[in-house]
């Protein structure tokens, strides 16, 4: 197997594995910039190989979340004076990178480093220690939770703007996703639809 049975989105996706993509947003330039290091002839400049051509990443990003529904994010929107440019898994991405990236590493001859996962570890216990987590596990629903423990969990306030929530959400989802916590993603899934007016607000 070689880089040729790969897709860009292949490489994509594990360029966004291997820069932390399950546990926070990660900038299209960075992710243009791995790209190039693990495939320099797809990701480069045609005139000018010894450059990383953002566009075939960016490409490649945007049919992953909209064909595929393996990733959420956007590439170079701005809004007002912060740049919400950024890429992050959903659970159905890291259940498909790690059902991939074997896969993907043979084809492209070299294993990288696996991400360090002390950081991640503690993140998911703070969230599955959090008093809404308790209460759910306790009552087995997500009724009687109040909205700022919700906020809390995700560690926003109840005037965070819609844009953020959602954002935290798909964070804490990815976290979930990657370290296989159903319950938590369950959770997750029960609270949207309780909060949905403040997510969407």
């Amino acid at each position: 197997m070689s880089n040729e049975e790969l897709t860009n989105v292949d490489i994509v996706l594990y360029s966004l594995y291997l820069l932390g993509g399950s546990r926070r947003k990660i900038f299209t330039e960075d992710i243009a910039k791995k790209c190039f290091e693990l495939a320099q002839d797809r990701f480069s400049w045609r005139r000018y190989p010894e450059y990383p051509d953002i566009e075939p990443a960016r490409k490649s990003l945007m049919e992953a979340r909209n064909q595929k529904d393996l990733i959420s994010g956007r590439a170079g929107e701005v809004k007002g004076t912060k740049p919400s440019d950024g890429w992050i898994f959903s659970p159905e991405g890291v259940f498909w990178i790690e059902k991939n990236k074997s896969r993907i590493e043979k084809a492209l001859g070299k294993k990288q480093k696996p991400i360090k996962r002390t950081e991640l570890s503690k993140k998911i216990a703070e969230l599955e220690s959090s008093s809404a987590f308790l209460e759910f596990l306790k009552e087995k629903t997500c009724n009687n939770i109040k909205a700022y423990e919700f906020t809390d969990f995700l560690n926003v306030s109840l005037d965070t703007p819609s844009s953020v929530i959602k954002s935290r959400i798909q964070t804490v989802k990815a976290l979930a996703a990657s370290e296989k916590r159903e319950k938590l993603l369950t959770f997750i899934a029960l609270c949207e639809k309780n909060f949905s007016k403040l997510i969407n607000n």
